[in-house]
């Protein structure tokens, strides 16, 4: 994963964590619900990327044997770069999430 998204990723782990909900959790705890914060935040992007893919590009995706290959990546990469004004629409996405798990202290399973 490129390291600017893994940075991103780890700061709203983080933010996440020091919500209310998560305010009686010993760091041991803590260090566990962030793991599945990775994994769930990550699945959203993911998730958030084909709503907004048209058929073409999905049936593209649909064709590639390993989507965790290089040559995937980088296809998927360049499909949000054509996606107007993907990042708002993800950072809101995400934004959202946040605050919700945040406050409630409940990671939805991915």
């Amino acid at each position: 994963m490129d390291p600017q998204i893994e940075k991103f990723l780890t700061d709203i782990a983080d933010e996440t964590l020091a919500g209310p909900g998560f305010i009686a959790y010993a760091p041991k705890e803590k260090d566990e619900f962030k793991l599945k914060l990775l994994d769930y935040y990550s699945n959203l992007i993911f998730d958030t990327l084909l709503r907004n893919l048209n058929e073409q590009q999905i049936a593209e995706l649909n064709t590639l044997p390993d989507l965790g290959s290089e040559e995937a990546q980088n296809k998927i990469a360049l499909m949000s770069a054509q996606i107007p004004n993907f990042i708002f629409i993800l950072e809101e996405r995400l934004k959202q999430e946040s605050e919700t798990i945040k406050s409630t202290g409940i990671i939805p399973q991915s």
